[in-house]
């Protein structure tokens, strides 16, 4: 993805139910992905497991993925799924701006002929 999602567009994306905290604008861009303790203002987190819960209180995340059960603790916009870490992984997806290689074959022909790569013996027989 080339734009930066909104966060209602992330929670729709996701499949999330997106809780504004008060002063919170659905219409954010989030720029990208962090981890609680790392993420900057403009990036969202997530929090899958309880060993990581004690730095939920000082994200400075614009958004948390998160369960049910934690959002009640989230100090930021909570993005509410029901499994934290399969959305982050998606949410990867979403954020992925790794070049794409091109494409080895065209329509017409390989790009590199095989017969300079493999050439091929006549039989005596053909002819």
């Amino acid at each position: 993805m080339t734009a930066k999602p909104t966060l209602t567009q992330l929670a729709q994306q996701l499949g999330a139910e997106l809780r504004l905290v008060p002063g919170a604008d659905a219409d954010q861009s989030v720029s990208g992905l962090s981890t609680l303790q790392d993420a900057e203002p403009d990036q969202a987190s997530f929090l899958a497991s309880a060993n990581y819960r004690r730095f939920l209180s000082g994200t400075r995340a614009c958004a948390v993925l998160l369960s049910e059960e934690l959002a009640g603790e989230c100090p930021v916009t909570a993005l509410v799924v029901d499994d934290p870490y399969h959305a982050f992984a998606c949410a990867t997806a979403i954020f992925d701006i790794a070049p794409r290689p091109a494409p080895a074959f065209t329509r017409r022909r390989l790009c590199i002929p095989m017969r300079r790569l493999m050439p091929l013996p006549v039989s005596p027989l053909v002819r």
